[in-house]
């Protein structure tokens, strides 16, 4: 049998919703890898600044664009697997708002002085600390935390590379991001051309004068 496909389109909008009347002219595809600084830098310019921030509040930027995040595992990072994975788990549980406020958590604690989830943090933890210290209680007082380590750590007596409840899902991002020829992080894409233009470093005034630079009257 082929291997499965994904039930719905990958990534997750931060900004915009292609559902709405009319839909987005200008999508932005951010390829990030939640344990490289450059990709957190600019997630927080996207979420701290732009999403929650007065930027969003502009009509033309609300009606015409959006702005889509996808998942991208980096192997020399060994612990960029089971980032990936929680954050993956967390979006199955919990609603598109917390979901983002935890990849903001994450990015924030890799940037922090213990610098969490980096190599050196991790040399000596095990996968499962690893993934109790990805999912705190602190964050997931309640039932959801049960939830989601029940997706990350597998069942007494699992076998082989039977994976856990994630699995799937890394699978198909990685196959996504393969497909489009993403290798460094991040690496960004404007109506499914790599805008080689953007950098991790942006301000949001740099993101407000390039969303200028299109015709949204002539594209609309």
């Amino acid at each position: 049998m082929p291997p499965p496909l994904p039930p719905k389109p990958l990534g997750t909008y931060l900004l915009g919703d292609p559902k709405t009347d009319p839909p987005p002219v200008v999508e932005v595809a951010c390829y990030l890898d939640l344990v490289c600084p450059f990709s957190g830098k600019m997630f927080r310019t996207l979420y701290e600044d732009i999403l929650m921030g007065k930027f969003w509040k502009d009509e033309r930027i609300r009606k015409f664009i959006s702005i889509k995040i996808h998942h991208v595992v980096q192997p020399w990072h060994p612990s960029s697997a089971l980032v990936h994975e929680a954050a993956l788990a967390v979006k199955k549980v919990v609603d598109k708002s917390r979901y983002l406020e935890y990849i903001s958590w994450v990015c924030k604690e890799f940037k922090g002085e213990e610098r969490k989830f980096s190599d050196a943090d991790t040399w000596n933890k095990t996968r499962k600390e690893i993934y109790e210290e990805l999912i705190p209680s602190s964050l997931f007082p309640n039932e959801n935390r049960e939830t989601i380590l029940e997706l990350l750590i597998p069942p007494e007596g699992f076998t082989g590379n039977s994976g856990n409840g994630v699995t799937q899902d890394i699978k198909w991002a990685t196959k996504h991001h393969r497909a489009m020829g993403v290798h460094v992080t991040p690496t960004v894409f404007v109506n499914g051309i790599e805008a080689v233009q953007i950098s991790s470093g942006w301000t949001v005034q740099q993101w407000m004068e390039f969303f200028e630079t299109f015709d949204f009257d002539e594209v609309a």
